[in-house]
């Protein structure tokens, strides 16, 4: 029965490692596995606002020339209106470098420069409003691939962590195990020491209870004996 006793005890204990384990490990596989999810998932989006960034760079090259043409648009109204004024002096006799001619073309030159002036104005503040959502991508792209870094070496450490509690519990059971088994390997040993002191011999000793010892054919007693 003491035998019996200690395999349950050691099945027992097995048991209950494998179970705890499979608890940790089950954990640390759910949690890592969530970490390097989310890992994947600031890597995608750190790629994605770095394409916004390019999207922002290119953008800024169709502001200059979208700015470009809106320039040379002015500046050719301006010189086709100069013209049809100077053509307009001509027609009439007049000498367009003087006079009313003249007041019409000056005030058509201010006004030519003021468009222009406007338009840059407008050309820096697109560009320096793309400038800035392009710096903002570049910030959020660099701050999403380390996150992604991060998790990354989350996942590593919640792995590592789970296997020093595996470790730590196999020496727990192992200890606790053994433990629990003392009692029962104390009765193996316990019962053959009995047995051999209760159980009959070759020299007819039958019993520790036995006062006498029987010594042979010649029936002769000897004094009481006495187990140390």
């Amino acid at each position: 029965m003491a035998g019996l006793g200690a395999a349950l005890t050691l099945f027992s204990g097995y048991a209950n490692y494998q179970s705890q384990k499979s608890a940790i490990q089950a954990q640390a596989d759910s949690q890592a596995s969530y970490a390097r999810a989310q890992a994947q998932a600031d890597e995608y989006n750190a790629r994605m606002a770095e394409q916004q960034a390019k999207v922002e760079a290119r953008k800024q090259e169709q502001i200059a020339d979208n700015y470009a043409k809106k320039s040379e648009e002015i500046r050719d109204k301006h010189r086709i209106q100069r013209a049809a004024v100077r053509a307009s002096a001509g027609a009439a006799g007049l000498d367009s470098a003087v006079g009313s001619p003249f007041d019409i073309q000056a005030s058509g030159q201010e006004a030519y420069w003021e468009d222009q002036a406007t338009l840059l104005g407008n050309q820096r503040n697109d560009n320096y409003n793309s400038r800035v959502t392009q710096s903002n991508y570049m910030r959020n792209s660099e701050s999403l691939m380390n996150s992604a870094e991060n998790r990354r070496r989350e996942a590593q450490n919640i792995q590592a962590d789970a296997d020093r509690q595996i470790s730590a519990l196999g020496m727990t059971s192992i200890l606790g195990t053994a433990s629990s088994m003392i009692p029962f390997m104390s009765g193996i040993g316990g019962g053959s020491t009995s047995g051999t002191s209760t159980g009959a011999n070759s020299m007819g000793y039958s019993g520790y209870n036995n006062p006498y010892i029987y010594k042979g054919a010649t029936q002769t007693w000897a004094a009481p004996l006495r187990l140390r």
